[in-house]
């Protein structure tokens, strides 16, 4: 069977990238919906959600399932990718939309 995905698809189903980076890898190929790439992979690393369910009008914690731990490691996350400082009081995030207005106040070009 494994050969015959393989003849079929192209692809060995042995050497089939892990569940992270095939986060990231369809976040790279994807247009990321309005979302850069690194704050949608900050978003899929910190969050472990569904990237089909990531869009920029997301509620975090109803659509997304973000809870006070996520909501500061997105913020470590997205600290890291950016290299700016996100104050904690702007942690108020209702939408990805907010996040990435968060962003643009912190003097990210987005």
């Amino acid at each position: 069977m494994k050969l015959f995905d393989q003849q079929r698809t192209g692809v060995d189903k042995g050497s089939m990238i892990t569940p992270a980076r095939q986060r990231i890898f369809r976040a790279d190929l994807r247009p990321p919906r309005g979302i850069p790439a690194p704050v949608l992979n900050a978003i899929l690393d910190s969050l472990g959600c569904d990237d089909r369910k990531v869009h920029k009008w997301a509620r975090l914690e109803q659509d997304l399932g973000c809870d006070d731990m996520d909501r500061a490691e997105l913020a470590d996350n997205l600290e890291a990718a950016y290299g700016v400082q996100i104050d904690d009081r702007a942690l108020d995030w209702v939408t990805v939309a907010d996040v990435l207005k968060t962003l643009k106040q912190a003097g990210v070009a987005l």
